[in-house]
């Protein structure tokens, strides 16, 4: 027989608890067979040391073989269990899927749509069969977003967000790229296709095309606070969305950018001067902000010291409430006049869209009944399960790089919460 080179792999196990007596615990632990490969011929063997007169000299026999492993008993708690404290807000396992299934953890066994009304029940099923494209290749090839592409060329082309001029030496412009949406109706129909231009910004400059960015966004536990004071007042809750509300800010800097899909330009090696801001730019949404707070604070709101995007104004017959994250507005209050005036004043310094009734911000769907107001994630936890479902498919595969699975599995949920009005 010829020798043979063997890796010890040495396996290191703890059963708890451990055994009160010592002399219980088992030390026969054979994780590989008793005999042994000679050692290589170039290593010299010991040779055997004499027998101890502490240890029978007398060997096993041949036919002994060791006593099988007794295999650890499990201790199971005997302790109450109960859900977590900050669980107690939420409705969990509100129902039951069959003992037939075989999915391991089915959504309905957390999410029941038996409570929602029709009309409501409608539109949260139609956020998630309508399919949204990711590229422009994609998007080229139906009409209805060729057409939203071109109208939205057109806007931006006669608001002057640029010009094209011949790409200036030593200077190296930023990309851009297309983003899709689709909106709904409250009952779940199609409202419009939506095609947004975003430039790169990521490949700007701070001190060349940049200097101060930030601008501050609704938070999460503002948006739920004024959500549940409008729900425990009987508040009226109204949602709009402002057009094009970035393209409103004046640029200082000199920030090119590379030509569109969809442009063609009249002679090689041009590119796009920004004149105006554009989604995607470090310094857009900081502009914006700007212009939006001062327009508030000349109607007489005021301005929340704890969170800078809430705004409230209050009168001897009204209180009014408005949250603004981007350009979604929230407004919340209890005079329908209040809210009419400040949306007229909003629509003739920019162009809005009135929603109406809340129904979906931030990725939350919001349904609403006289006994209260239903806030629910499906859409945004359906999204993340599916990508991730689909990648770990993707991550089994030979040929993919972790590095590559890795940035396809951030990126869309990167894109996923982002607002993209």
């Amino acid at each position: 027989m010829e020798p043979c080179d063997a890796t010890l792999l040495i396996v290191v196990e703890h059963i708890l608890p451990y055994p009160s007596n010592s002399s219980s615990i088992t030390t026969n632990w054979d994780y590989f067979p008793s005999a042994s490969c000679p050692p290589p011929p170039d290593i010299p063997t010991t040779p055997p040391s004499p027998p101890s007169p502490f240890i029978d000299p007398d060997p096993p026999s041949p036919d002994h073989s060791p006593s099988p492993i007794p295999s650890p008993v499990l201790r199971i708690s005997t302790r109450n269990s109960h859900p977590p404290i900050h669980l107690q807000d939420y409705v969990c396992q509100v129902s039951h899927a069959s003992a037939s299934s075989n999915i391991p953890y089915p959504i309905s066994d957390y999410l029941s749509y038996t409570n929602l009304s029709p009309s409501h029940c409608a539109f949260s099923l139609s956020i998630v069969s309508h399919t949204e494209p990711t590229t422009y290749a994609e998007a080229n090839k139906f009409t209805c977003w060729k057409q939203v592409m071109q109208t939205e060329i057109a806007a931006l082309e006669n608001n002057g967000t640029w010009k094209l001029v011949d790409l200036p030496p030593n200077v190296k412009p930023i990309g851009c790229r297309w983003i899709y949406k689709i909106k709904h109706h409250a009952d779940g129909s199609i409202e419009r296709h939506k095609a947004r231009l975003v430039a790169k910004g990521y490949n700007q400059v701070e001190g060349l095309d940049y200097f101060d960015t930030y601008s501050p966004v609704a938070k999460l536990t503002t948006v739920r606070t004024v959500i549940a004071l409008a729900s425990i007042n009987h508040w009226h809750t109204h949602e709009l969305d402002v057009s094009n509300a970035f393209l409103h800010g004046d640029l200082q800097e000199d920030v090119y950018m590379l030509v569109p899909q969809g442009i063609t330009t009249s002679k090689p090696n041009q590119v796009c001067m920004l004149l105006k801001s554009l989604y995607g730019l470090k310094q857009t949404s900081r502009k914006w902000y700007e212009k939006l707070t001062s327009l508030l604070i000349q109607q007489h709101y005021i301005q929340s010291t704890t969170d800078h995007s809430l705004f409230i104004k209050k009168t001897d017959t009204s209180f009014t409430v408005l949250l603004v994250y981007v350009d979604d507005v929230i407004i919340v209050g209890d005079s329908i006049a209040e809210f009419q005036f400040i949306k007229d004043t909003l629509h003739s310094a920019f162009k809005i869209k009135d929603l109406g009734q809340l129904k979906y911000f931030l990725g939350l769907e919001v349904a609403h009944s006289s006994q209260g107001i239903f806030l629910c994630q499906r859409n945004v936890l359906t999204f993340s399960l599916t990508h991730v479902i689909l990648l770990r498919n993707l991550f089994l595969h030979p040929l993919i790089h972790h590095a590559s699975f890795i940035m396809m599995l951030v990126h869309p949920i990167m894109m996923c919460l982002h607002t993209e009005d």
